[in-house]
């Protein structure tokens, strides 16, 4: 998506956009996480983050709620694959019985 109205690589204002998408293929850091931040006006905010394991991010702006809730909030979640992947298989981790799996994200305030 980069260059269009959805392109975040860059910071901006969010403005008029909608958003209840998954962005893939994300930007990694030097240790192969990936982060989202997120700023107000006052320069209060957030830094979520996830280790490599993650490489989907599903933004979703509250624009389709209803009443008090409409545009009140921003969503974001880290994903380990893009929705619909059990149909897709793109990025599935399929574990066997009894197998470990780890994986670790958090939210920092900025």
């Amino acid at each position: 998506m980069a260059g269009s109205e959805f392109d975040f690589t860059e910071p901006r204002k969010l403005g008029d956009s909608a958003l209840d998408m998954a962005f893939g293929d994300v930007i990694r850091d030097p240790d192969g996480g990936s982060a989202v931040t997120l700023t107000a006006g006052d320069g209060r905010g957030v830094k979520v983050w996830a280790d490599q394991t993650f490489g989907w991010w599903q933004v979703f702006t509250s624009d389709t709620l209803p009443g008090a809730r409409h545009r009140r909030a921003v969503a974001v979640e880290p994903m380990t694959c893009p929705p619909d992947a059990f149909r897709s298989s793109r990025d599935l981790i399929t574990l066997a019985p009894a197998s470990p799996w780890q994986a670790t994200w958090g939210i920092t305030p900025l």
